[in-house]
């Protein structure tokens, strides 16, 4: 076993493990994840989200410096249609 010191990209990792877990819990504890299977569609779908904003090439933060994976992935799609021309 070896002590080392976090690097930051080890740190954003961990946090967003964090974050997705308290996401999770809210969830359940709101009541809005009642059933394992309600769990498993939240995480596949956020997995899927997260997945598709790997592949932006522009993300957009919040003002609380918090990745906004919403207006990331409708930023890329208004994007798009401009560049299509629709």
């Amino acid at each position: 076993m070896k002590t080392v010191i976090p690097d930051e990209n080890s740190m954003n990792e961990i946090a967003g493990r964090v974050y997705e877990a308290i996401d999770i819990q809210r969830g359940i504890e709101e009541g809005n994840l009642k059933t394992i299977d309600d769990v498993l569609k939240f995480v596949k779908q956020s997995s899927e989200r997260l997945s598709r904003v790997l592949k932006c090439s522009q993300w957009i933060y919040n003002d609380n410096c918090c990745l906004d994976v919403k207006k990331t992935l409708e930023n890329k799609r208004n994007r798009h249609r401009a560049g299509s021309g629709l």
